[in-house]
């Protein structure tokens, strides 16, 4: 049969000499060769077990499961009740001892000559400027002064030169709409807003690629050094061609 090994002297032993009311133990079942184990669930005794003070119950069952702690369907054997004891009586106040005779006053010693100054430390930091002072009042205005003796004629210019005849240009219209088409070698275009936007030309018109927006006010654009875009109100554009 199996035999089963319960430490009841150890957890005894810490019931009865613990001062909490919660102590907890937990008690191992060893298997023996045959039969169930015996198992335990400790618990806090009652008022009815014992008196205010307090103490523990260890309830011991057969282990018919063979899970090696109580469950429901374990079979009670016994139980276990230690009671906390009771306050023992205060013990008698001792006795005060006796007064001790007052030494005698010491002598005074000697005034320790005065020590030597120290070495003077290194300067401080210098401190933060201090704030501007407030600007001064205006000067009252001084006397106007005596006119100046009017200067001499300066000399005649020499005549300018003769200017190069101006290249002939024609005007393309542009069909610009509100997506985006290309206008010129370097830039593309569309309407928004009463406005006529470049763009460098290959980017589908993209926000960080405008270089430019052709309004009333801003009406022309250098596209090439011979391709000038004109602003056409409300909203159109044309290219000025020159030398070809």
């Amino acid at each position: 049969m199996k035999k089963t090994i319960l430490a009841l002297l150890v957890l005894l032993g810490t019931v009865g000499c613990s001062d909490s009311r919660t102590t907890e133990a937990t008690v191992r079942a060893i298997d023996g060769r045959n039969g169930h184990s015996l198992v335990s669930q400790y618990m806090a005794a009652t008022e009815l077990e014992c008196d205010a003070e307090g103490g523990a119950r260890l309830d011991i069952y057969m282990d018919l499961d063979d899970s090696l702690t109580s469950s429901d369907g374990d079979l009670y054997q016994n139980s276990i009740i230690v009671c906390n004891g009771k306050n023992g009586l205060d013990g008698a106040a001792g006795q005060d001892g006796t007064d001790g005779q007052d030494g005698q006053d010491g002598t005074n010693g000697n005034n320790g000559e005065n020590g030597h100054d120290g070495i003077a430390g290194p300067p401080g930091q210098a401190g933060p400027p201090g704030l501007n002072g407030n600007p001064g009042h205006d000067g009252s205005p001084g006397p106007q002064g005596p006119p100046g003796s009017p200067g001499a004629p300066g000399q005649n210019g020499h005549d300018g030169s003769n200017g190069s005849n101006g290249q002939d240009a024609h005007v393309t219209p542009k069909n610009v709409t509100g997506n985006c088409s290309n206008i010129s070698t370097g830039y593309d275009a569309k309407i928004k807003d009463n406005t006529v936007e470049l763009y460098t030309a290959g980017f589908s018109c993209s926000s960080p690629k405008k270089v430019y927006t052709l309004t009333s006010s801003a009406s022309t654009f250098w596209l090439s050094a011979t391709e000038l875009a004109v602003f056409v109100d409300p909203a159109g554009l044309r290219i000025l061609t020159y030398g070809n």
